[in-house]
């Protein structure tokens, strides 16, 4: 989220809330189209324009008292403004913010730099609060450059205010770009909204509702994270979360999340997201009052490692390298060296013709195919038995991030058959481990079937021995997605 902590931004209703210090002020709107034309994303037709009274070498637009925004000492305030004015060199126009609390301080952008009428120039910089300050106003300022007064005809402009504090530099310098105000149009990223009163609030941007995918922290096989949001809030809606690994062509459906009764929203894992491809996850809704705007997310998983793993037990995945670290089962000569795609035909012979009736059905997904993997027995005997267990206990497994060249889905649930162990290579036992593997890519086991990555007595032993209102507050205003998400301690 994004907040604008300038009321009245852009000008586009009235000049409320701002004041003119030696000139006048008026809201312009006879330059809407060439002011700032080269510099793009411009938001509204109009403008402050402020002229000089000549009774000054300065002339000041600023934020009225009680207008400003609050400050804590040691955050960073990020402003950025269009301004404009037809001051000749020397003169020049910046925007500088004014703090106050037990001392007024200015702090202008770093660079003075001319901003000719109509041309002008985007302002964009941030500055770290001082101890003595508890809330700022921004100003912005025409100088003639020397001691000189003004003309009483020099005039400056400005447009697009936007400040926004942060804990450092780079958060406030971003927290800044690009402009927007509550009357923004919505998209389907992001939300705009007034906090208050249109124009005569602060604004936010919040992410839009509906569905949004990340990469999970979590240790092991790379999983995805999929909240869901926007969905009626006090009934219940059916929904269903897919994904698709070639570009919306075919669709499949996350284990945990086929046909889920939901209200408002929640949080999903998706333990075989598709790895080092673009995979992009679309949101079903199938019965609810409310259809949130964004339906679909999409993201890249990037993975140095293939992974075997049981589609019912994500903690038990197994690691494959095509390049030998030693941190993975080493992918070995003679996989997918022969690759078996089955066609469905039934033939059927009519009496007293030479050419049977052929029909036929779709061709089948891969099969036969040779896996063969290796271990170094002295320093992998964990990863062994880890492939061991996977390959006893496992109906299914499941096969991601192979080199492309392996015409496998991106996840493959495949049945592996007979599975022939060789422990003894070279004449040697105990020094490598290989497995050859035929294997054959099947329709997964129901999706329907959710895995919990935390079970209740997990969490319970995590925040053992304290009471309700010790947890609520080791993290407060987390939402019940957030702790879905991660429910461990700070």
């Amino acid at each position: 989220m994004r907040t604008n902590l300038v009321r009245n931004p852009s000008f586009e209703v009235d000049l409320t809330g701002w004041g003119t210090v030696a000139g006048a002020q008026i809201r312009a709107t006879a330059y809407g189209t060439q002011m700032w034309a080269g510099l793009g994303l411009r938001s509204g037709g109009s403008m402050l324009q402020a002229t000089s009274d000549g009774t000054n070498a300065y002339l000041t637009t600023q934020q009225a008292t009680g207008q400003g925004f609050a400050v804590a000492p040691g955050q960073w305030v990020g402003v950025s403004a269009l301004v404009a004015s037809d001051i000749p060199a020397p003169g020049r126009v910046r925007v500088d913010v004014q703090c106050e609390g037990t001392a007024t301080t200015y702090h202008a952008e770093p660079v003075n730099s001319p901003s000719t009428f109509y041309a002008g120039r985007r302002v964009h910089y941030a500055f770290q609060v001082p101890a003595t300050a508890a809330t700022a106003r921004v100003r912005v300022q025409g100088f003639s450059g020397s001691t000189a007064l003004l003309a009483a005809t020099n005039r400056i402009w400005a447009d697009n205010i936007i400040a926004s504090v942060a804990a450092t530099q780079a958060e406030a310098l971003a927290a800044v770009t690009p402009y927007f105000d509550g009357d923004t149009p919505d998209t389907v990223d992001l939300t705009y909204s007034w906090s208050g009163a249109a124009h005569a609030s602060t604004s936010l941007a919040t992410a839009t509702p509906g569905l949004r995918v990340e990469r999970l922290p979590d240790a092991g096989a790379p999983q995805a994270g999929i909240t869901v949001t926007g969905l009626a809030p006090s009934s219940e809606s059916v929904i269903s979360v897919q994904v698709s690994w070639d570009d919306g062509r075919s669709w499949h459906g996350v284990r945990g999340a086929e046909r889920v009764t939901v209200t408002g929203g929640d949080f999903f894992r998706d333990h075989v997201p598709p790895l080092n491809v673009a995979a992009r996850y679309r949101l079903v809704v199938h019965t609810g009052a409310l259809t949130p705007l964004r339906l679909e997310d999409s993201i890249t998983i990037e993975s140095d490692y293939a992974w075997i793993q049981d589609p019912l037990n994500p903690r038990g995945a197994v690691q494959v390298e095509c390049v030998r670290t030693g941190a993975g089962l080493m992918l070995m000569t003679g996989t997918a060296a022969r690759i078996l795609r089955r066609q469905a035909v039934d033939l059927t012979t009519v009496e007293g013709a030479r050419y049977p009736v052929a029909s036929v059905g779709v061709r089948q997904a891969p099969s036969g195919i040779p896996l063969a993997l290796r271990a170094i027995a002295a320093s992998q005997g964990t990863l062994i038995n880890t492939m061991r267990d996977l390959l006893d206990s496992s109906g299914q497994v499941v096969i991601r991030g192979l080199p492309v060249a392996i015409p496998l889905d991106a996840v493959a649930h495949v049945t592996t058959g007979d599975v022939e162990e060789i422990p003894v290579i070279g004449g040697l036992l105990g020094f490598r481990n290989d497995w050859e593997l035929s294997v054959t890519q099947v329709r997964p086991t129901s999706m329907r079937i959710t895995i919990p990555w935390w079970t209740y007595d997990q969490v319970r032993a995590l925040w053992s021995p304290r009471t309700y209102d010790a947890v609520k507050a080791a993290r407060p205003g987390d939402t019940y997605i957030d702790w879905s998400r991660d429910p461990e301690v700070p």
